[in-house]
């Protein structure tokens, strides 16, 4: 049985019960956004970087792909993130808006059912944080319209993120950056995980030059 997180968002798949993606083939490309940089006069300090895949699996079948800002995803398609710190004692918030601007945390999901109950803050240094968890994904439900993942890295916990409410979302976008993700180094090892019996391997991305609450928005359109 499945439970829809905030109207006209999306359906978290675990398995059974819920609450609340790598080839070389990205989805198809929508008409291109961007990553705004705003805040006038704001001044990015102590940069940043970690691992990081934004897959999907097209209708849940098949293997994970990347998809990436501007990307075309459909109801019913399966969403994983999957991210590396390289440091420790960061803390991660992220978020999905919808079209309405609803807001679901999605990171951390340590009070989700069946969400990876290691998926707190602060994270730790080389440890892979599966979201929502390392056998589950996200599945978009039939709400469409444009929607946005928004990451923020912080050194020290942040009161506004900690309360998911219609204030995050004023906050985040003050603090739009462009930061560049890029493919890993060729030697790097695959992320290998098992969803519905089946095995699959990825290599992340690597977002270099991501700025201390500072956020990094992923925006695509589901149709």
């Amino acid at each position: 049985m499945k439970r829809k997180i905030l109207r006209g968002l999306f359906i978290a798949v675990f398995g059974i019960a819920s609450e609340a993606a790598e080839t070389d083939s990205p989805p198809p490309v929508a008409k291109k956004r961007g990553v705004d940089q705003t805040l006038t006069g704001y001044k990015p300090t102590q940069l940043l970087s970690f691992k990081i895949g934004y897959l999907y699996r097209a209708g849940g079948q098949g293997d994970f792909k990347h998809f990436r800002d501007g990307s075309v995803l459909h109801s019913g398609d399966h969403l994983k993130l999957i991210f590396t710190p390289t440091e420790d004692n960061i803390y991660i918030y992220i978020f999905m808006v919808d079209s309405h601007n609803n807001v679901a945390r999605l990171f951390p999901t340590d009070k989700f059912k069946g969400a990876a109950k290691a998926n707190k803050n602060p994270v730790k240094k080389s440890v892979k944080y599966f979201v929502p968890a390392k056998s589950k994904s996200f599945q978009l439900d039939n709400n469409t319209g444009e929607e946005s993942i928004y990451l923020i890295a912080t050194r020290q916990p942040d009161e506004v993120l900690e309360k998911p409410s219609k204030f995050i979302l004023a906050k985040a976008k003050r603090r739009l950056i462009e930061p560049e993700l890029v493919d890993d180094v060729p030697d790097n090892t695959p992320i290998v995980f098992i969803e519905d019996g089946k095995k699959f391997s990825v290599l992340p991305k690597y977002l270099k030059n991501m700025c201390e609450e500072c956020v990094y928005r992923v925006t695509f359109q589901h149709h």
